[in-house]
């Protein structure tokens, strides 16, 4: 089951460098803050460990008559839309995103919105549109009236916040505004093409795992993130810079990309002063002051893009492997391809890099893990070290077992890997040979309707936390054999179709999770 190539050797050091943070410096600590040395994103600083943090290990949420008893929740706040974009902690404020094209800033003590700001079509519009009779005839009414529904539905969510969240039927009132928002969106998106087609051209939420996918970055002072949204072409994008008052400190609009089914849910990277934008076929490379475009590259056979682009050095800068159904490694400064790797497969898995050895699961060829090598100088190409398929006899009837969507997670010489399917594996990462494999997520728990997997699992404190897509969360105590120490459930009414599918971010004693319709903030009570 394991094909072996050129091992051991590497790996030895990215194993070494998973140890070597100091405790000052440890992420998931209560005082930790991002810096533009150290940015936060996708699983944080992109590793998914927050070594510094000390969360609960049960909580819940369960219908209980007209209510929900709650453990260990000490607030929840729903969320205007759905999304599967995590939240990014940076100092007092939670960054998080909701669906049509929205980022909004959270008070992390009490759970309040502080602001939201929308970034779609509308926002693409010059000041020759704003000015134009037409437009202000028959969009700019359409406009009003989505920003006044807006703000009624946050002050609905701020009035709602407490540990046990909505009851369902408030939970039920509330998913009408929130569908009333939707269809809100798409009128004043028809107003737009009815205005100008050829710009404002394209379906909104033409994708079924919604517009708003990419976690947002931060380099502390303060945030990107992009939407579909702008002009130019179906799945066009929009790349937008706010600081943390919500001041918008640049926005970028990006022609249609290649996005046919999913719709594009890359994360950003931020690396120094570059801000990176990765969306199927297209990578672009912005100052991250400014948002000046400085390069782009396009390449072919990319396509339902949800990786997120990871950096390494190769020849002491800078660079990035941009992977999708195929790869190669970019310089970050100038977007010169380096290398180019065509056995990569088709990753939705995000690439887990450590001391220049990727580790990721294969989409399409029921692989769960597999180890390249990248390469340290311009010209070499990567060299895969080794992969582990899934067993034969792995069967799941609820979905496709051996989709890999979710990020790998390094914690002490072993990797975890978590298919869609809800099968596991805990594999050597130096050897490649699993030391188990197991089904969290099975047909037999009896709360998940859907058994499975998109989170990524993730080292909270000292122990691994697994999201199902159903609300469940295991969390297991890291090692060669498979110890389950608790399970948790939250049950909610799910939102526009969302559920749990991101992935959770650990502070001190307190674990953020934004499910497909609240932000939740688990803590010891």
């Amino acid at each position: 089951m394991i094909r072996m190539r050129n091992r051991c050797a590497p790996i030895l050091l990215a194993l070494a460098a998973a140890a070597g943070l100091s405790r000052a410096a440890e992420q998931g600590a209560a005082d930790y803050q991002p810096t533009p040395e150290r940015p936060t994103g996708f699983r944080g600083d992109g590793t998914g460990r927050y070594p510094g943090a000390t969360p609960p290990l049960t909580w819940e949420r369960k219908a209980s008559g007209n209510a929900y008893a709650t453990k260990n929740i000490l607030w929840m706040t729903r969320m205007p839309s759905g999304s599967v974009a995590s939240p990014i902690v940076v100092g007092d404020r939670i960054f998080v995103c909701a669906n049509f094209a929205d980022l909004l800033c959270i008070d992390k003590r009490t759970g309040r919105i502080a602001w939201s700001r929308s970034n779609g079509y509308y926002e693409a519009a010059t000041e020759a549109d704003l000015s134009n009779s037409d437009f202000k005839s028959s969009v700019t009414p359409v406009a009003d009236d989505l920003r006044k529904l807006n703000d009624r539905i946050l002050e609905q969510c701020n009035a709602n916040i407490s540990s046990t969240g909505p009851s369902p039927a408030q939970e039920d009132a509330m998913t009408v505004l929130s569908n009333q928002k939707r269809d809100m969106e798409v009128k004043l998106f028809k107003a737009l093409s009815a205005y100008d087609k050829k710009r404002f051209c394209g379906t909104p939420y033409m994708q079924h795992c919604g517009t708003t996918s990419g976690t947002p970055v931060s380099d502390g002072t303060r945030v990107w993130a992009c939407f579909l949204g702008g002009v130019n072409g179906p799945c066009s994008m929009t790349v937008a810079c706010y600081d943390l008052d919500g001041n918008r400190k640049w926005l970028q609009f990006i022609e249609g990309i290649n996005a046919p089914e999913h719709g594009n849910h890359s994360s950003m990277l931020l690396a120094g002063s570059r801000l990176i934008f990765m969306g199927n076929d297209l990578t672009i490379g912005y100052d991250k002051d400014t948002g000046r475009e400085l390069w782009r590259v396009k390449g072919p056979g990319y396509n339902d893009g949800i990786a997120v682009p990871r950096s390494f050095k190769v020849d002491g800068e800078d660079a990035m492997f941009r992977a999708h159904s195929k790869a190669n490694i970019l310089r970050l400064s100038d977007g010169k391809v380096l290398s180019d790797y065509k056995a990569i497969g088709w990753l939705w898995s995000t690439p887990m890099i450590e001391n220049g050895i990727a580790y990721y699961g294969d989409r399409n060829k029921r692989v769960i893990l597999v180890a390249v090598k990248m390469p340290a100088r311009a010209g070499e190409a990567p060299t895969e070290l080794y992969r582990l398929a899934m067993p034969d006899d792995t069967k799941n009837t609820e979905r496709e077992s051996g989709m890999v969507v979710a990020s790998p997670l390094l914690h002490e010489g072993l990797v975890y890997s978590i298919c869609e399917g809800g099968t596991m594996a805990a594999v050597d990462a130096q050897t490649g040979k699993e030391a188990y494999w197991a089904t969290p997520f099975s047909t037999d728990v009896k709360w998940v309707k859907k058994p499975g997997s998109c989170a990524s699992p993730t080292l909270g404190g000292k122990n691994i936390y697994l999201m199902g897509d159903m609300g469940a969360c295991i969390v297991l105590q890291p090692g060669r054999a498979y110890n389950a120490l608790a399970t948790n459930v939250l049950e909610e009414r799910p939102l526009n179709g969302f559920s749990f599918i991101s992935t959770p971010v650990f502070e001190g004693t307190r674990m953020y999770y934004r499910s497909g319709a609240y932000l939740y903030c688990i803590g010891e009570r």
